[in-house]
């Protein structure tokens, strides 16, 4: 899981769920964190495995990435927008994801690295 918290795409994701899951993000981060830091962490997972497949089957590697981001970190959502969360309680999340990511050893990555 460490691996990746040092993962630009797991603070994307974060922003992501923030704007379009609000509730739910904020219980989460409420009520069981760690519950959150994992999703967070199978999503970006979930991105790598897409992106390499991607890229397994002949597609550019920077057409790979912007597709696999589009889909999986911050795919499209039609609708009305959300409540959005007060903005003390979303820079309390980042700073939160920020601090977990500096306390952890750096790991040298490439963006298809599983």
């Amino acid at each position: 899981m460490d691996l990746y918290l040092n993962d630009p795409w797991i603070d994307d994701r974060l922003e992501w769920l923030m704007e379009h899951q609000p509730k739910q993000t904020e219980k989460l981060f409420r009520e069981n964190p760690d519950a959150l830091l994992r999703m967070l962490c199978q999503t970006v997972k979930a991105s790598w495995l897409d992106q390499q497949a991607r890229e397994a089957r002949g597609q550019d590697s920077r057409e790979a990435a912007n597709a696999t981001f589009e889909e999986i970190i911050a795919p499209s959502v039609e609708g009305n927008p959300k409540k959005q969360l007060p903005l003390e309680l979303q820079q309390k999340m980042t700073d939160w994801l920020m601090n977990l990511s500096i306390s952890r050893p750096q790991t040298e990555t490439t963006e298809s690295e599983p």
